[in-house]
């Protein structure tokens, strides 16, 4: 048996912490202390939800359909990832691939320089996630880049289009904690036997 590849996914994330704190000024002792402050309330507060989610019905089960689909592809991707059966050296899974996206990116940049718009960054992560997700991005990247300067001015985009990111984030927020409040309600009702 193979050691698991480690998944590189959180690297951004430290990186980008890590340059926040810079920017402000934080300390990097006084982040670490803060996260490993909120690490500590996070794990004991999923005891406490999940034992409360738990406590309504079983989990897998259909109360919860998420997890009837999701768990068994995680299930089967760790698996294939620790035995070392999902990374085999193969050419055509390797060197083409990645033979094709260097192509595609020194042209792309090529033609940016011309003046045709092109980000190899949008490019790698469009192929990393899914259309659901991509799809939106474009749309929205789209939007904020072309027509929203032009509808309100591009000073004022440019001055609060993350004013408008965060209030938006925040409203959906608020929205899927509510409705997922009434959906936890409305099931504990009638999932019980008692």
């Amino acid at each position: 048996m193979t050691a698991p590849i480690v998944s590189a996914a959180a690297v951004p994330y430290w990186t980008q912490s890590m340059k926040a704190a810079y920017l402000t000024k934080t300390r990097l002792s006084d982040f670490f202390k803060a996260f490993i402050f909120t690490a500590i309330v996070f794990f004991v507060m999923s005891f406490v939800y999940v034992q409360f989610y738990w406590s309504i019905a079983p989990i897998p089960s259909s109360v919860y359909p998420q997890t009837l689909i999701s768990w068994p592809v995680q299930a089967a991707s760790s698996c294939l990832w620790i035995s070392g059966q999902i990374f085999k050296f193969r050419s055509e899974t390797l060197i083409y691939p990645f033979a094709l996206m260097l192509s595609v990116g020194i042209i792309g940049e090529a033609l940016s320089k011309m003046g045709i718009p092109f980000s190899l960054i949008g490019l790698l992560t469009g192929t990393y996630i899914l259309p659901t997700s991509a799809v939106p991005t474009f749309i929205g990247a789209f939007i904020s880049k072309y027509l929203a300067p032009k509808v309100v001015g591009k000073e004022w985009w440019n001055e609060n289009k993350a004013l408008i990111v965060a209030g938006v984030a925040a409203g959906e927020g608020i929205l899927i904690g509510l409705a997922t409040a009434i959906v936890m309600v409305s099931k504990a009702t009638w999932i019980l036997p008692f």
